[in-house]
C-alpha cells in the first residue's frame, strides 16, 4: 500500500471519527491502528465532553478529596494521573452527587468500599462483554478483507449495544438484590455480615493435564461449558455461584440442601461430559463472613479441605 493511499484512508477515518464526536486532539494520532483504537473508545464512552475531576466535584457539590477517593476506588484515577487530566463525563456528575448524599447517610468507608467492589464486578463484566463483541464481529483493522473505515464502523456500532447492556445490568441487579435482603445476620466491620451459610466447592479433576492437551479454542469452549453448567445447577436449586477460580467453582446458599444438590448436579455433569474427567466436591455449613460478595472464615476453609480430600466423582 502506498503512502498516499494510506494518508487518504487516515483522512477518511478521521472524518468519520470527527462526525462521531472525537475532538481534534484525539485525531492527531499518526496511524490507522491508533485511530481504530480511538473508535473503540468512542463506541464505549458515555459522551464526548470530558471534565477535570476537580471541576466535576465542584459542579456536583462533592468534596474534592472524596471525589478523588471515589475515583481511585473505581480505578478511574491512578497514581500518575495528571491533575488537569479530563477523566469525567457530564453523566458522571449525577452519580458523584448521589454518592455524596450516601456518604452523609452511611459514612465514607462503606461507600468507598462499595465503589471498589463495584469496580471489580464491572471490570469482569466489561472484559467478558468486550471479548464477546470482538469474537462475534471480527478482529482488528482490515481483517477478513474489510477496509479500515469498515473496521471503524464496526467499533462505533458498539454504542447501542453498550447502552442495552447497561440497561440489562441495571434490571438484573434489581432482581438479584431482592434475593440478598435477609434477616438473622450480624454486622461485621463496616460492610460485612456474619450469617449461617452453606458453602461448597466443585473442582474438576486432572484439569492441568487437560488444559495442556487441548488448543486455546477448545479450552475456551470447555471453560464456558463448565461455567454455564455451574450457573445452571446453582440456579435450579436456589444456590449462587460466589466465584469461579479456573477449574473450580464456589457455591453458597442459606440452605445446605441447595448447595448439596447443585454440587451433585455439577459433579454428575462433569462425569457425563465427553472431555472432562471426573470432578469432586466438598460442602460445609456454619457461620460465614460475607463481605464484598465473597465468603470467608473457617467454614469456607473446611469446605475447601473436604473438596481436596474427596475421591474423584464424589
Amino acid at each position: 500500500m502506498s503512502d498516499e493511499s494510506t494518508d487518504a484512508q487516515i483522512e477518511l477515518v478521521r472524518h468519520r471519527l470527527r462526525a462521531a464526536g472525537a475532538t481534534e486532539d484525539e485525531l492527531t494520532v499518526p496511524s490507522l491502528q491508533a485511530l481504530y483504537e480511538r473508535s473503540a473508545d468512542l463506541g464505549a464512552r458515555p459522551g464526548v465532553a470530558a471534565l477535570r475531576l476537580d471541576d466535576a466535584a465542584a459542579r456536583s457539590g462533592v468534596d474534592p478529596q472524596l471525589a478523588r477517593q471515589v475515583f481511585e476506588a473505581a480505578g478511574l484515577w491512578r497514581q500518575h494521573t495528571p491533575p488537569d487530566a479530563p477523566v469525567c463525563f457530564e453523566s458522571d456528575l449525577a452519580w458523584l452527587g448521589a454518592l455524596a448524599g450516601a456518604v452523609e447517610a452511611l459514612g465514607e468507608r462503606p461507600i468507598v468500599a462499595m465503589v471498589r467492589r463495584a469496580r471489580a464486578a464491572m471490570s469482569q463484566l466489561a472484559h467478558a462483554s468486550s471479548a464477546a463483541f470482538r469474537v462475534a464481529t471480527g478482529g482488528g483493522v482490515a481483517e477478513g478483507g474489510e477496509t479500515p473505515l469498515e473496521a471503524v464502523e464496526r467499533n462505533l456500532s458498539a454504542a447501542p449495544l453498550v447502552a442495552l447492556y447497561v440497561d440489562v445490568c441495571e434490571h438484573l441487579y434489581r432482581h438479584e438484590l431482592r434475593t440478598t435482603i435477609r434477616h438473622g445476620s450480624v454486622a461485621a466491620g463496616d460492610h460485612g455480615e456474619l450469617r449461617f451459610l452453606a458453602v461448597g466447592f466443585v473442582d474438576v479433576a486432572s484439569s492441568t493435564a487437560l488444559s495442556a492437551s487441548v488448543s486455546a479454542e477448545e479450552l475456551a469452549g470447555l471453560v464456558a461449558a463448565f461455567e454455564t453448567a455451574a450457573l445452571t445447577a446453582a440456579g435450579h436449586h436456589g444456590a449462587r455461584v460466589v466465584k469461579t477460580i479456573g477449574d473450580e467453582v464456589m457455591l453458597a446458599a442459606l440452605e445446605p440442601e441447595a448447595v448439596c444438590r447443585a454440587a451433585l448436579d455439577l459433579v454428575d455433569w462433569c462425569s457425563r461430559h465427553g472431555t472432562f474427567a471426573d470432578a469432586r466436591g466438598g460442602i460445609a455449613a456454619g457461620d460465614v463472613l460475607e463481605q464484598d460478595g465473597d465468603c470467608f472464615g473457617p467454614v469456607v476453609n473446611r469446605a475447601a479441605r473436604f473438596t481436596a480430600a474427596a475421591p474423584d466423582g464424589e
